[in-house]
C-alpha cells in the first residue's frame, strides 16, 4: 500500500468516528438532562427508570466516542471551539499574515473577528442542533428496537412520544 492510501485510509477511520460518537454523545448528553430534570420536578419514578436506563446507553457512547449534566455542557463547549476552528480555516477573519515564504503564518489580530468569521454561526447551529437530533433518533430507533422485542414498555412508548413532541418537533 502507499503512504497516500494508508494516509486516505487513517482519515476515513478517524473522520467517520467524529462523525457518529461526538455528536451521539452532545444530544443524547441534553436528552439525559432534560430526563433528569423532569424527574426532579415530577418525582415520576417512570422518568427515573428512562434515566438509568439511557444513562447506560450514554455511557456506551461516551466510553467509545469522547475523552451527567457537566459531560454535556463539556461537550457543547468543545463543539463550539472545533466549529469555530473549522470555520476560521474555511473563512478566516480577523488575522493577517506574519513573515514571508516558508516562514509566512497566520497571526490573530481580532479575537472576536476569528470567533464570529462569516461561517462559524452557521455552521455551529447546523452541528449543535444535527447533533441533538442524533441523540433523539438514537433514543427512538432503540426504543424502537425494544418494542418490537415487548421489552421496557412501561418507558420506551412514551420516551417516543416526548421526543417525537417536544424535543424533535417537525417529525410531528
Amino acid at each position: 500500500m502507499s503512504t497516500e492510501l494508508l494516509a486516505r485510509l487513517q482519515f476515513a477511520f478517524t473522520i467517520s468516528f467524529h462523525y457518529l460518537y461526538p455528536p451521539l454523545s452532545i444530544g443524547l448528553g441534553l436528552l439525559l438532562v432534560v430526563i433528569e430534570g423532569l424527574w426532579l420536578k415530577t418525582k415520576n419514578p417512570l422518568y427515573h427508570q428512562m434515566a438509568r436506563f439511557w444513562t447506560k446507553v450514554f455511557a456506551l457512547t461516551l466510553a467509545i466516542g469522547v475523552a451527567t449534566c457537566m459531560v454535556a455542557l463539556g461537550a457543547h463547549f468543545s463543539a463550539i471551539w472545533i466549529i469555530v476552528a473549522n470555520s476560521w480555516m474555511q473563512t478566516p477573519a480577523g488575522f493577517h499574515i506574519v513573515g514571508e515564504g516558508l516562514h509566512a503564518r497566520a497571526e490573530i489580530t481580532d479575537f472576536w473577528a476569528m470567533v464570529f468569521n462569516p461561517s462559524s454561526m452557521d455552521r455551529l447551529g447546523h452541528t449543535v442542533v444535527g447533533a441533538w437530533q442524533a441523540g433523539a433518533w438514537l433514543m427512538v430507533s432503540i426504543g424502537a428496537w425494544y418494542l418490537l422485542r415487548k421489552q421496557h414498555r412501561a418507558f420506551v412508548p412514551h420516551a417516543a412520544f416526548f421526543l417525537c413532541q417536544r424535543i424533535v418537533p417537525s417529525v410531528s
